[in-house]
């Protein structure tokens, strides 16, 4: 017999999935794989915009350098390829709402290169976040909104996406 602890704990593992989903499609870049994570009428708010529904979504990422024209390292010959960035999620709270809604808050911090290789951290902040489970079970963004809490540079947002 399933138990409620057994299946929050499901989902609170499919909703992890869905933030770290979200920052891989970001980090290569993946547009196509970055409108998969929100609902058709999701509401963005990020770097000081709104954005309502996968038109506006898809326009803001386009507008913001996503268009997938980078290699995968799962082609031929581009293991080692390094990333361009690293966006990395910690510390998320999940609170249900109800058995298909939760209120999500994760925190965020995103490291790039110098131009001598360096590491740098050029972002750092928190998402709060609405998710909803979809009829097939898949939880997705109902409202994404980025706040930042430390910018490197102007530098970063010209290729970049992030929060605001």
């Amino acid at each position: 017999m399933v138990t409620l602890v057994q299946v929050r704990r499901d989902d609170e593992f499919d909703i992890r999935r869905l933030l770290e989903h979200y920052m891989r499609y970001d980090d290569d870049l993946d547009l196509s794989g970055m409108l998969t994570v929100f609902e058709s009428d999701a509401v963005y708010r990020v770097m000081g915009g709104e954005h309502v529904g996968l038109s506006a979504i898809e326009k803001f990422l386009r507008d913001h350098g996503m268009t997938k024209d980078r290699p995968s390292w799962r082609d031929p010959g581009r293991l080692m390829d390094p990333p361009l960035r690293t966006h990395i999620s910690s510390n998320p709270v999940i609170e249900f709402v109800d058995d298909d809604t939760a209120a999500v808050e994760s925190d965020f911090t995103v490291i790039e290169r110098d131009e001598n290789g360096h590491a740098l951290v050029v972002l750092a902040g928190r998402y709060r976040d609405v998710v909803a489970r979809q009829a097939d079970g898949r939880w997705l963004f109902r409202d994404r909104t980025g706040v930042s809490m430390q910018r490197r540079s102007a530098k970063f947002f010209g290729t970049a996406l992030g929060a605001s």
